[in-house]
C-alpha cells in the first residue's frame, strides 16, 4: 500500500500543470469578449448622446453636425475607448445624408388606423470602421474585430 501512494504523490501537480494553460486561455478570451461588448455599448451610447444634441434643432447645420461629432469623440476619450477618431463619425440629416443609406427628410408617418399623421425629418449619428484590438497579446494574434456601423437615428426638430 505504501508503494502505491508513493507513485501517486506528483499526480495532482501534473494534472494541475496540464490544466492551468487552457483555463487561463479561456479566462483571457472571456475577458476580451466582455471588453468587446463593453466597447460596442460605449460607442452606441456615444452615438445616442450625439444624436440627442441634434434632435432639438429644426434645421441641422454643418456646425451642429461638427458639435455632435466632437461630443461623440469626447465621450469615447472619457470612456477610454482607444482608436476612435472624428473621421469615423458621420452625421446624416436632411441637409447632408451622403454618409448613410435611407431617407432623412419628409418621411410620412401614419396613425395606428393607417391615416396620415404628417411628415418628420430624421437625424442619424453613426460610427463606422472602428476596429477593436484585444489587450492580451496572445488573443490579439488570433483576431481583431472591425465593428459594423454603429448608429442611432432619431426624429429631428421636436
Amino acid at each position: 500500500m505504501a508503494s502505491l501512494l508513493r507513485f501517486q504523490r506528483g499526480a495532482s501537480a501534473v494534472e494541475m500543470a496540464l490544466l492551468v494553460f487552457p483555463l487561463a486561455l479561456m479566462a483571457m478570451v472571456a475577458v476580451e469578449y466582455a471588453r468587446a461588448i463593453w466597447t460596442y455599448n460605449a460607442i452606441a451610447k456615444a452615438t445616442r448622446e450625439g444624436v440627442r444634441l441634434l434632435t432639438y434643432k429644426h434645421t441641422v447645420t454643418n456646425a451642429d453636425a461638427d458639435a455632435a461629432i466632437t461630443r461623440v469623440v469626447a465621450m469615447m476619450n472619457d470612456s477610454a475607448v482607444p482608436g476612435l477618431t472624428s473621421s469615423m463619425v458621420q452625421v446624416c440629416h436632411k441637409g447632408d445624408s451622403s454618409a448613410c443609406t435611407g431617407q432623412f427628410s419628409s418621411l410620412q408617418v401614419y396613425q395606428p388606423g393607417g391615416a396620415p399623421a404628417g411628415v418628420v425629418d430624421l437625424v442619424r449619428v453613426q460610427v463606422s470602421g472602428y476596429t477593436f484590438q484585444p489587450m492580451v497579446p496572445l488573443v490579439s494574434k488570433l483576431t481583431s474585430v472591425t465593428f459594423e456601423p454603429i448608429g442611432t437615428t432619431m426624429r429631428a426638430g421636436r
